[in-house]
This record gives C-alpha cells, sequence and structure tokens, in this order.
C-alpha cells in the first residue's frame, strides 16, 4: 500500500508523503492495539463472570477471581480448581476470537476503502501535461 501511495506522490512531496506514512502507521498500530486489547478485555471479563457465576462460585470470590485474571495475567491459574480453570481458558479463547474478528473487519473495511479512494482518485485524473517536469514525476517509478 505504501508503495501505491508514494506513486501517486510528485517527487518534490515524497519525504512528506513518507513520513505522512510512517506516523498514520504508527498511530494505527498504538490504537488498533488498545481497542483490540479493550475488546478482548471486555469480553474476558464477561465470559468468565458468567462462567463461573454458572460454576455456583460465590460472587465475591468470583468478583476476585476475574479481577485477578483480567488485572494481572492468568500466570497464577493453574493453582484453581480444573472446572475454573477451564473456564478461565475459554473466557480468554473467546475474548481472543472476538478481538481477532474486530481487527480481521477493520482490515477488510480499510482494504475496500483504499480500493474505492484509489479507483475514484485515478478516474479522476486530469490530462497530463506536454512537458511533464521533475515536481510532477512520481516518487517511484
Amino acid at each position: 500500500m505504501s508503495v501505491t501511495v508514494m506513486k501517486r506522490v510528485p517527487l518534490a512531496q515524497a519525504g512528506m508523503a513518507s513520513a505522512t506514512l510512517n506516523m498514520l502507521r504508527e498511530i494505527g498500530g498504538v490504537v488498533g492495539v488498545a481497542a483490540l486489547g479493550a475488546v478482548l478485555t471486555s469480553r474476558l471479563a464477561a465470559t468468565l463472570t458468567g462462567s463461573l457465576d454458572r460454576l455456583g462460585v460465590p460472587p465475591e470470590t468470583r468478583q476476585g477471581i476475574a479481577d485477578s485474571v483480567v488485572g494481572t495475567g492468568a500466570g497464577r491459574t493453574q493453582v484453581l480448581p480444573v472446572p475454573v480453570h477451564d473456564a478461565v481458558n475459554t473466557a480468554f479463547v473467546e475474548g481472543l476470537h472476538l478481538a481477532l474478528r474486530c481487527g480481521g473487519a477493520a482490515m477488510a473495511t480499510a482494504a475496500v476503502l483504499v480500493a474505492v479512494l484509489l479507483r475514484s482518485a485515478s478516474s479522476q485524473a486530469t490530462e497530463p501535461a506536454d512537458e511533464p517536469t521533475q515536481q510532477d514525476e512520481p516518487a517511484y517509478q
């Protein structure tokens, strides 16, 4: 995608376009990881709380287990009884699956948006000048 964008930028603006692409890539990575982490954590907590309720775990213990797993990680889940340990694992997998589906949907949406925008930009291109100048040449050829 970067090469496609850079091909559409005049050589004189290649540095600015490259910097903008890198900045947007960094911001997208940070926001994406934060958003998908929030989705995973939310689903993990909701699923785990429901599973522990169905197992008959008392509310005060249920909340402590959920807070421990969501807050500090599941590193100490081996000391839990097997049904509770299985509930933790199942809740994590469900949260991970939802986060991956959300990430996949975001990527598909971005791909469609880029394809539509690039197609409309190429169809709206004006006729080239008789003699292209150095500024009119694309950054990559």
